[in-house]
C-alpha cells in the first residue's frame, strides 16, 4: 500500500488558521518561514486570562512563552529559557510541522494553564508526566 506524502503546513495557512480559531490573537511578524504570534486564552470560564507569545519556525518546535507570568525554579514543565513544556516529543499527540497552530498547538496550550492553575492549587500536576531537566538560574 503506497502512503500519500504529507507536506508541512506553510506560514500563510498556519495565519489562517489562528486566525479563525482564535481570533483574540495577533501576528506580530511575519517571514516567509517563521511567525510571532499574541494573544490571550482563557482555559477555563473560572480562569484568568493569560498573555501568551508564540514564535514558531516551520520544521521546529514551537515556543510558548506567557510574557506577563513569573515562572520560577519550582514552576513545572517549563524549559530553561522559560517556554512552556507542552507535550514530549516522542509522546503520543507530540506537535509536528504537519499540524495546525490552531487546531492542534493552541489547545495544548490552553491544557498547560489549566493544568497550572491546578498546580498552583493543589502541588499536583494533572497531566502526562516525563523526565524534565529542572530550572536553575534565578528568575529576576
Amino acid at each position: 500500500m503506497n502512503r500519500i506524502p504529507r507536506k508541512r503546513i506553510n506560514i500563510a495557512r498556519q495565519v489562517l488558521d489562528v486566525r479563525s480559531r482564535f481570533p483574540t490573537f495577533n501576528v506580530k511578524k511575519i517571514k516567509r518561514d517563521r511567525i510571532w504570534l499574541s494573544g490571550n486564552l482563557q482555559p477555563t470560564a473560572l480562569s484568568k486570562t493569560y498573555d501568551v507569545e508564540i514564535y514558531y519556525k516551520v520544521g521546529f518546535r514551537p515556543k510558548v512563552t506567557l510574557p506577563k507570568e513569573k515562572l520560577d525554579k519550582d514552576s513545572p514543565h517549563i524549559f530553561k529559557d522559560r517556554s512552556l513544556c507542552l507535550y514530549h516529543r516522542k509522546g503520543m499527540g507530540a506537535w509536528s510541522s504537519y499540524d495546525y497552530l490552531g487546531e492542534k498547538l493552541l489547545p495544548m496550550v490552553a491544557h498547560w494553564l489549566l493544568c497550572f492553575e491546578l498546580w498552583q492549587i493543589t502541588g499536583e500536576w494533572y497531566a502526562e508526566e516525563y523526565p524534565h531537566e529542572p530550572l536553575t538560574e534565578k528568575v529576576a
